[in-house]
């Protein structure tokens, strides 16, 4: 899916390319007449908005109003043009004043004797703030308050070997989902809310979101207690415990909860490599070794080989320090698909 840009203005969801273009009408505080008007202001001035300024001096901001302005802003619809998100968003009041004064002396010299002149109309624009550029976290987090999802990237990126490797459940593949046993879910923690049980103990209900989904999350006041500094927004973890149906709703009450940044040094218990004989060169084996020997620690190493249709598992002699230096190395010569790691 495609971002929203105001250069590519879609009321919308459509499909070009095979690629979806985000409908922007679907923006919080952003209707279809504002979008209507992006494209309007668009065609009129026959070419891309530049900046905000510009955008601005050429929208009917009575339509497209500071509201609107924001939320497209936060959603990344003001990507195509000059500055980050943090400096186009500082610098909306000031954006929308200047649109105001262009907009009244064009109209102020359209009304004039002159007002045939075929002369550009043209008034510097000011220079977008030195903003201090927002971390990738607080981006996620502002784009999903306008889209009600995370569009850009996910903040669970940063783990996903984590995720493939021990989430048992993805929330929004119900195929997945296991009433009868225990299983593991990774996702970031979006709209907490708590409430106090009949004994006056604090419990909190959760939404947890994944790669493909979301699901309601219940965590009692024991629990509660011992990880309420885990259960905030945006926060990314992993939680065990068991999954309720009734009717239509699922939940998952947690039993257990990590930090996604604890979980390789408090779950993972051996490290497993894949070689496979179509993909991997043999002398890959020499440089796995060699990031082995420089990368000594206490975590167990399997490789799994596989080799025309054949697979075969080795447990190695060595043991290694699963720092990310390391894991990078190794993503870097095999690839993300070829390390997993086991929590038994």
């Amino acid at each position: 899916m495609l971002s929203p840009d105001i250069n590519h203005p879609s009321i919308k969801f459509s499909v070009e390319n095979k690629k979806i273009i985000f409908g922007m009408s679907a923006i919080k505080n952003v209707g279809v007449s504002a979008v209507e008007e992006i494209k309007a202001g668009r065609e009129r001035i026959g070419r891309n908005f530049k900046s905000i300024y510009d955008f601005c001096s050429n929208t009917d901001t009575r339509v497209v109003n500071k509201r609107a302005v924001e939320s497209l802003v936060l959603a990344g619809a003001f990507d195509s043009c000059k500055g980050t998100r943090a400096q186009n968003f500082a610098s909306i009041e000031e954006a929308l004043s200047f649109g105001s004064k262009v907009q009244n002396s064009k109209n102020s010299q359209n009304d004039s004797l002159f007002g045939d002149s075929k002369e550009d109309f043209q008034i510097e624009e000011p220079e977008l703030p030195s903003s201090r550029p927002w971390e990738q976290k607080e981006t996620l987090a502002k784009e999903r308050s306008v889209l009600g999802f995370y569009l850009s990237d996910h903040p669970l990126r940063k783990y996903e070997i984590e995720y493939r490797s021990l989430a048992s459940v993805h929330l929004g593949e119900t195929e997945t989902y296991n009433f009868n046993e225990q299983v593991r879910a990774c996702g970031v923690v979006t709209e907490v809310r708590t409430k106090i049980d009949k004994r006056g103990n604090q419990m909190v209900f959760f939404k947890l979101d994944d790669f493909s989904g979301s699901c309601e999350c219940l965590m009692f006041s024991k629990v509660y207690a011992l990880c309420e500094n885990l259960i905030v927004p945006e926060s990314t973890i992993l939680v065990a415990g068991k999954l309720e149906s009734s009717g239509d709703a699922v939940k998952l009450h947690v039993d257990e909860a990590f930090s996604m940044d604890d979980v390789r040094l408090k779950l993972i218990k051996r490290l497993g490599i894949i070689l496979d004989s179509s993909l991997h060169q043999p002398d890959s084996v020499a440089e796995i070794k060699n990031l082995m020997e420089n990368n000594v620690g206490t975590m167990p190493v399997s490789v799994c080989l596989k080799d025309d249709g054949n697979t075969r598992e080795f447990h190695l002699d060595y043991k290694v320090a699963l720092n990310q230096d390391f894991v990078q190395k190794l993503i870097t010569l095999l690839g993300e698909d070829s390390i997993v790691y086991f929590a038994n």
